[in-house]
């Protein structure tokens, strides 16, 4: 069975790091993505299952990006992760992103498990053996 494809979109480079490497470690196949806009190029050229946004970020944000993805990529399944900040406290982004249609929300800082739980969720027949 192949792997499930991930694209990671976070805009600092240590957590997207992170998040792309317990990804691969659990079997996944994973790319990523700095911000919106570069989340939807990447998507015009490869399918993903799932998405895993962050909420604040430049440019493009989490907010508008899941506005684009359920209007062009209606099937694609979404999880939303926020520290929040002053724009846009935490529980608003999250609380926003389950309303455009996110499946699963995380408040960073999360544990590897939860995120891993919440991927199984969105994605029962694809879980992957950790």
């Amino acid at each position: 069975m192949k792997s499930p494809a991930i694209l990671v979109v976070d805009d600092h480079p240590i957590m997207r790091e992170v998040i792309c490497q317990i990804l691969e470690d659990a079997g996944y196949e994973v790319r990523s993505a700095v911000e919106g806009n570069d989340a939807l190029r990447a998507l015009s050229h490869t399918r993903f299952d799932l998405v895993v946004t962050d909420i604040v970020m430049p440019h493009m944000d989490g907010i508008e990006l899941i506005g684009e993805l359920r209007r062009r990529y209606p099937d694609v399944r979404i999880i939303a992760m926020s520290g929040g900040d002053e724009r846009i406290p935490i529980k608003d982004g999250l609380s926003i992103a389950r309303r455009l249609g996110a499946g699963a929300t995380l408040t960073k800082p999360f544990h590897p498990g939860q995120l891993l739980e919440a991927i199984e969720s969105l994605l029962p027949s694809h879980a992957m053996a950790v």
